[in-house]
């Protein structure tokens, strides 16, 4: 097997080999042609090299090699237990992790002529990371794109919306910027709601459709992971790919936001920080088409919801997971976030000026509840307020360590009490009901006739009487949903919010 810098590659030309990664995985077959892109991409992921292989090269030992690596009997230490499982040539476990190998097994082992062992090679001593995600990216330039919204020059973070120096993103920078007053932040410019998609709500999509927005879902939160992986790691991250994540995310409002509300309503516990960027940024950037923002507005607030609690990668895991109450010391911890943002996002050069305000403001309360500095309203950048409830909403409806999720319909009930206690914007929760429904889209509920729907898509005029997809009668799924408009008159009304209890599916399921 042959090794090939990746900067001695010819773009554009037909391979007359395939090309392997260190792992053994194939990275392109033979008559491919590389683009000069692809090839910038290789190094951009930290792939060097390429392995080739001879014409009459038997692959088998490579891709062996690739996957496990050898160890002798004799070297395998008599008192310390082995840190991985140990296998035989054709993949038998002979030895468990965690094993001391003592002289019997050892002699056991020479009885049956085995004195040579291996180890199955680690995701990261293959490097399958660089490997997964070059492979995602290459998917992205590969793959033609529909451009859903025409951006402009004029649509883009023009330079005075910019911070031009990273160095002036401070704790105490953001501190003077909101004792002067200066919280401009209202609607200008043209709406981005002029430019959303009409459909026919009683329409289902095409399956081509739904998997083609499936992909985009998952193209971006694969940007998503590689962003705060970035942050995490303490590296510098170009403020263009948070923007793209958020003109992505724009793209699927204006196509489709319902189906990207229900989209981001099936909840990932396991991953909760970067999904909870993600859907943050849905449902805050929802919200501002629906109060009439720009595109380019819009953009900004997706852009501060997005990195608004990426201070929570200093806190502390175990602080994160601990399933009871917490102490008064890991309470201040936690309320500390806010100031360790402040600290992440100076690695985003050219950063929205919008962007601290929302990281650091984005748990204060409109009452002077809430922290790092328990500021009134007045105080609050109109974005930070916006931010807020989307973090709350997404926060009640997702699992936590110490509480069982909300359903969505009680998540939307517990946003209107605390309106009522003066603590989040009433402007911004009624917007979030505009565009997201009492009973919000991608929940479950129970009908008049006992039948079981989804919700589809928000009536904007009666927040009681969405659309939805009824997806099972007298105890039976269907075998196609049926679309009903509740708000187009009739007796067929809401009775509760419920569980989805049997009704587990795609988060397409009803559309």
């Amino acid at each position: 097997m042959r090794k090939v810098p990746v900067q001695g590659l010819r773009p554009e030309e037909r391979l007359p080999d395939p090309l392997y990664h260190r792992s053994g995985t194939r990275l392109y077959d033979r008559g491919e042609r590389l683009t000069p892109e692809e090839v910038e991409l290789l190094a951009r992921h930290r792939i060097s090299e390429v392995h080739v292989p001879a014409s009459d090269e038997d692959l088998a030992g490579f891709l062996c090699e690739a996957q496990r690596r050898v160890v002798r009997l004799e070297d395998l230490d008599e008192r310390t237990p082995l840190t991985s499982d140990v296998f035989d040539a054709d993949g038998t476990l002979l030895l468990s992790q965690g094993v001391v190998v003592h002289q019997a097994m050892r002699d056991k082992l020479r009885e049956r002529g085995i004195t040579t062992l291996y180890i199955r090679r680690s995701s990261a001593e293959r490097g399958l990371v660089e490997v997964q995600s070059f492979e995602a990216d290459r998917a992205v330039i590969r793959r033609p794109r529909p451009k859903l919204v025409r951006w402009e020059a004029a649509d883009d973070l023009r330079p005075e919306d910019r911070v031009a120096d990273s160095a002036q993103v401070t704790e105490e920078a953001v501190q003077r910027q909101v004792e002067s007053g200066r919280m401009e932040g209202s609607p200008e410019g043209e709406a981005l709601a002029r430019h959303l998609v009409e459909r026919d709500p009683l329409s289902p999509r095409r399956e081509d459709e739904l998997r083609e927005r499936n992909a985009d879902l998952e193209e971006t939160a694969g940007r998503v992971h590689q962003v705060y992986t970035a942050l995490e790691a303490g590296e510098t991250v170009d403020s263009d790919r948070v923007t793209d994540i958020t003109k992505r995310l724009i793209n699927a409002i204006v196509a489709d936001h319902s189906l990207l509300l229900a989209q981001v309503s099936l909840k990932h516990p396991e991953r909760y920080l970067l999904h909870h960027a993600f859907n943050t940024a849905v449902y805050a950037s929802n919200i501002a088409t629906t109060l009439g923002y720009s595109k380019r507005q819009v953009l900004e607030i997706a852009y501060g919801a997005f990195l608004q609690d990426v201070g929570m990668i200093q806190v502390p895991a175990e602080v994160l997971r601990k399933p009871g109450r917490l102490t008064p010391g890991e309470r201040r911890e936690v309320e500390r976030h806010p100031v360790h943002g402040i600290n992440y996002v100076q690695r985003v050069p050219l950063l929205p000026s919008s962007t601290p305000l929302v990281v650091y403001q984005h748990h204060e309360r409109m009452d002077k509840g809430g922290y790092p500095r328990g500021r009134p309203g007045q105080l609050v950048h109109p974005f930070a307020r916006i931010s807020m409830v989307a973090d709350v909403y997404d926060a009640l409806t997702t699992d936590r360590p110490y509480r069982k999720a909300l359903l969505p319909y009680q998540s939307m009930e517990t946003l209107l009490r605390l309106v009522a206690r003066k603590q989040l914007d009433a402007r911004v929760v009624r917007a979030f009901l505009v565009c997201n429904s009492l009973f919000p889209v991608g929940s479950h509920v129970i009908l008049s006739d006992d039948s079981v729907a989804r919700v589809t898509r928000a009536n904007p005029e009666v927040h009681t009487r969405p659309v939805v997809a009824i997806l099972a009668r007298s105890g039976r799924r269907l075998e196609a949903p049926e679309l009903r408009d509740l708000g187009a008159g009739g007796d067929l009304q809401i009775v509760r919010a419920t569980a989805p209890e049997g009704l587990e599916g795609a988060a397409t399921d009803g559309f």
